[in-house]
C-alpha cells in the first residue's frame, strides 16, 4: 500500500524545485543559456514544481507501478526527466560539432581559393576579401 507524500519532503521537494526555476531564470536572464534550451529546462522545472505541489497523480502512479513510497517514484521521474534532457543536449552538442567542422572545412576551402585568385595579397582572409572590404568602406578601394 502506498502511503501519502511525507510534508517535509514535499515542503523540501517545492523549495528544490522554486530554486531550480530560479536558477534557470538567472541564467536566462544572464544570457547564459538560449531561450530555446531554458524553455526545455523551466518546463522540466514547472513540471515538478506542479508534481511536488499536486502529488497525487504521482502517489496514483506509484502505486500501480509498485513502488513502496510516492518519494521513490517523484526520484525516479527526476531522473529520467533529466537523462532525457541530457540526451537531447548530447544530441544537439554532437550535430552543433559536426556543423562546425563542416563550416571550418569550407572556411579553409574558400582561404584557399582566395589565395589562389589573388596572389600577389597577403594571402588569407585578411590580406584578401577584408582587405579588400576594409577598402571599400574607406572609400579607397578601386572602383
Amino acid at each position: 500500500m502506498v502511503q501519502g507524500l511525507n510534508p517535509l519532503l514535499q515542503a523540501l521537494a517545492i523549495l528544490v524545485s522554486l530554486l531550480y526555476i530560479g536558477a534557470l531564470l538567472v541564467a536566462l536572464r544572464r544570457s547564459r543559456l538560449s531561450v530555446r534550451q531554458s524553455l526545455l529546462w523551466l518546463s522540466s522545472g514547472f513540471l515538478f514544481l506542479g508534481i511536488s505541489v499536486f502529488p497525487e497523480p504521482v502517489i496514483y502512479l506509484a502505486g500501480v507501478v509498485g513502488f513502496v513510497a510516492p518519494s521513490n517514484a517523484l526520484m525516479a521521474t527526476w531522473l529520467l526527466t533529466l537523462n532525457i534532457l541530457i540526451l537531447y543536449q548530447s544530441l544537439t552538442t554532437s550535430l552543433q560539432t559536426e556543423q562546425i567542422k563542416l563550416l571550418t572545412q569550407d572556411l579553409s576551402l574558400l582561404q584557399t581559393r582566395l589565395g589562389e585568385v589573388a596572389p600577389g595579397s597577403q594571402g588569407g582572409i585578411e590580406g584578401g576579401a577584408r582587405g579588400q572590404a576594409l577598402d571599400s568602406r574607406n572609400g579607397s578601394g578601386s572602383r
